[in-house]
């Protein structure tokens, strides 16, 4: 006999609450065309892919908007459901700020539930119906759960107020940092009238979790603090010994992220004495970032960020990285944070590296990221994972602003030297040689573990045979990769593999077994001008090149793996003899071709 098929309304209501607590997570209302993250990623086809490739979302006028509603869906779907829905005030209360036209109403369901302010996503809209939800937040801050709220100059003396004038029972989550740039208004943090010109905020929250603060300084009564964010310190204030008092506070600290900036020449620095070294043995996730400025000199941000690290005892299993922007003109400059952190870089027997190297821009950038592969959620070559992404926590221009989401495994070390309009030109003889710095920052390494090399935007032109062999040069050391994933717009890396071969006397990547090439078309160009078989056959040129070039030197190429995608079918059709036929000639050079390439159209999910 037959039994009935079970459907979702047979299910017990306990079990729906289950079910609609996972839909809340996974689908939550929000408003359309005001909530633009550029940080927002996103999972395609098993592979992740940044949203630098998206089309931004058309702007709207401020007084109009389109919400999507998500999960309130379901609360339409039958009687029996909207009633356990609206019995789960939680849910409401996680999303009292996602539709400020429905402000009122999304308190009143959420009932005595501790609220989620989530206020930052807001920002966006006009300020007649952003002031009063702030003002709200500020008046029943006890009652919060979570506050991500940008605070103006309008809202400062409330915000003092409210922050330190009383306890904050409920308070998990606390990110009191300045508006999104976009937001043309005065900020709260104006060094005349905002926070950070007053006294250092004492905020009284027991069960305090995470907090991220901007120009503005607080010391925390929690001992369950896990991550802090202290993102813009200002230029008159000293951040070492205000950040130092507080880690000292915080031993059981997780996460941390923090811009070192010089300390003002008249602070009262309670930075730690010379042989005093804070521990922090809980620490998992460290990002720091120092920024050259005009008014500081290179070896300044030196001593700040060699003073910093001296001073906080860091394990050697934290996820470690660490950006610097060297000041233009200065050629050594791309050494100091290589100096200062570069041992960390071979602490660990870390078996893969992933390396951006870029001097054909106003701005000169170099980043290495090494890592354990077994630490990667994907295998390794998906095109642009994160481990080989052009961006990371700490390569953004407010690094807190990824979400608290460390992109990278491992350690991460970057530098950039920033055009300056008064310097000379790109490429000039006072600017970075990439010739020199590649090697150098290669030198770093611990050569003989790596197994596996990811090149991920080599842009640099390859035209003479001495730019092709200066890759060769740098590269040289890695004698023991079997794996090498190549990412960029074109192959002009494998092509200059494979012409620094034929002359070399020394066999550039001797163990190399298996090879993974990325197919990058950027979204957003004119689609009849970025894939026909003039560019197909540019693309498979220096592919089959490397593969010939390997044959002849008797350590062919096992396995070829092919990534990426193409927007639109109409696109990759377009060149699709051209493809085929190239793709059987690779396949006459390796023992095993995998094409991973897909069409999909990334630009609609956002």
């Amino acid at each position: 006999m037959l039994k009935k098929s079970i459907t979702i309304q047979d299910l017990h209501d306990d079990i729906l609450v289950y079910v609609f607590e996972a839909l809340a997570l996974t689908d939550p209302p929000h408003a359309l065309g005001v909530n633009y993250r550029p940080d927002a990623m996103s999972t395609i086809s098993g592979s992740l892919y940044s949203l630098r490739r998206r089309k931004k979302p058309t702007s709207r006028r401020a007084n109009i908007h389109q919400y999507h509603l998500g999960w309130i869906y379901a609360t339409h779907v039958c009687r029996r459901w909207r009633t356990i829905l609206l019995s789960l005030s939680s849910l409401w209360a996680g999303i009292v700020c996602h539709l400020p036209h429905v402000f009122d109403l999304l308190l009143d369901r959420a009932r005595d539930a501790s609220l989620n302010f989530d206020v930052r996503q807001l920002e966006g809209i006009d300020l007649v119906v952003l002031f009063p939800i702030i003002d709200y937040a500020l008046e029943n801050i006890d009652r919060a759960r979570t506050l991500n709220c940008p605070f103006f100059r309008q809202q400062c003396e409330k915000a003092r107020d409210s922050l330190s004038g009383r306890v904050l029972p409920n308070i998990v989550c606390l990110d009191i940092s300045r508006p999104h740039p976009r937001v043309q208004h005065r900020f709260l943090y104006e060094e005349d009238d905002g926070l950070i010109a007053g006294d250092i905020l004492r905020i009284d929250a027991p069960n305090l979790r995470t907090a991220t603060l901007s120009e503005i300084r607080c010391y925390f009564t929690s001992p369950f603090l896990r991550s802090l964010q202290y993102l813009e310190c200002g230029d008159d204030i000293d951040l070492h010994g205000y950040l130092f008092e507080v880690l000292r506070s915080v031993p059981m600290l997780e996460s941390l992220r923090c811009k070192i900036g010089a300390e003002s020449a008249g602070s009262q620095s309670a930075s730690p004495a010379t042989h005093e070294v804070i521990g922090l043995p809980h620490l998992k996730y460290i990002c720091a970032w120092s920024t050259w400025s005009r008014d500081q000199t290179q070896g300044e941000a030196y001593r700040d960020a060699a003073d910093f690290f001296r001073h906080i005892s860091i394990p050697p299993t934290c996820d470690f990285h660490y950006k610097e922007s060297s000041r233009p003109s200065n050629i050594g400059g791309w050494r100091t944070p290589f100096d200062t952190c570069g041992h960390r870089l071979r602490q660990l027997p870390y078996n893969a590296v992933s390396i951006q190297a870029s001097d054909m821009w106003e701005t000169c950038a170099y980043h290495v990221n090494v890592f354990f592969t077994h630490e990667c959620n994907k295998p390794f070559g998906h095109f642009v994972a994160p481990y080989t992404g052009s961006y990371a926590c700490c390569t953004e221009r407010i690094p807190g602003r990824s979400g608290g989401r460390f992109l990278a495994p491992g350690v991460r070390l970057g530098v950039e030297e920033p055009y300056d309009p008064e310097d000379l030109a790109i490429g000039g003889h006072n600017r970075w040689s990439f010739p020199t710095v590649l090697p150098g920052i290669i030198s770093y390494l611990r050569h003989d573990m790596i197994t596996h090399l990811a090149l991920n935007r080599i842009e640099y032109s390859f035209g003479s045979q001495d730019a092709d062999r200066s890759l060769v040069v740098a590269l040289q050391p890695f004698t023991a990769v079997t794996m090498l994933s190549v990412i960029a717009a074109g192959n002009d890396i494998l092509r200059a593999l494979a012409k620094g071969g034929i002359e070399g006397e020394q066999l550039v990547l001797p163990a190399l077994r298996d090879l993974t090439v990325a197919l990058e078309v950027d979204y957003g160009t004119d689609l009849e001008k970025t894939w026909d078989a003039q560019h197909c056959i540019a693309w498979w040129e220096p592919i089959l090149a490397f593969l010939e070039q390997r044959q002849r030197d008797n350590v062919p190429i096992c396995a070829l793996r092919l990534t990426g995608w193409w927007e639109h079918e109409s696109v990759r059709q377009r060149a699709e003899a051209e493809d085929n036929e190239r793709m059987q000639s690779a396949r006459e050079l390796v023992e095993k071709l995998i094409d991973g390439r897909i069409t999909e159209d990334v630009s609609h999910n956002i």
